[in-house]
Order: structure tokens, then sequence, then C-alpha cells
């Protein structure tokens, strides 16, 4: 029901109700993502250097490295914020390209929760 909402709104051209639509429903979809990729993570959801040991850190960006099925919602969420800053922009065409990531990226993810 969210995609065809964002989809429609999208259409015609109405990028702030389609940013709408989406943050009015993210808050619980986040939440169920990340719950859903630990789990298939086996709780764990950090790549470690070796079994039990300390998880991978990027000095360079100050990041932890995650699991690929723990990363793609939070690259999901990122497009997605992305979208919604050019949305203030007025750029519609950036939007859907957001748009057209994000929802690829919630299918990869999908197809990634299956193998586990």
């Amino acid at each position: 029901k969210l995609a065809k909402e964002v989809d429609t709104a999208l259409e015609q051209g109405r990028c702030s109700e389609a940013i709408a639509a989406l943050s009015l429903r993210m808050g619980t979809i986040k939440t169920a993502m990340r719950e859903l990729s630990r789990i298939a993570a086996g709780g764990d959801i950090l790549v470690r250097r070796a079994e039990g040991k300390s998880p991978k850190f990027n000095f360079n960006d100050g990041t932890f490295e995650y699991k690929p099925i723990a990363q793609l919602p939070e690259d999901l969420f990122a497009a997605l914020n992305r979208a919604t800053g050019q949305c203030k922009a007025k750029d519609l065409p950036k939007v859907a390209g957001e748009w057209e990531a994000a929802k690829k990226m919630y299918q990869d993810w999908i197809e990634l929760l299956a193998e586990q």
C-alpha cells in the first residue's frame, strides 16, 4: 500500500504527499526491518575481524561494518532521507530516482532474508 501511495503521488507531481506517506510509516518500518535483520544475522549485525572478536571499524568515516542483511535497510533509509531532502529542494526527478533505488534495495533485502 505504501509503495502504491508514493508511486501515485510522484506520478502526479505531489512530492510533499509522497514524503508525508513515507514519514508516517517509516518509524514502524525501520524498527521492524532492523529487528528482522538482527534475527536473520543470528543476533550480531556487525562484521567481525574473527569469530567472537572485535567488530570491523572504519576509522576514516567513524562507522562499523554491518553484515549485508543489516546494511541494506540502512542504505534504504539513507536513500529515503536523500529523497526527503530533494523534495524540499523541489527536485522531483531526483526524488523519483531515490525512491526507485529504495524500492530495489527493499526487494534485494527481501531476497536476502529468504536465503537466510
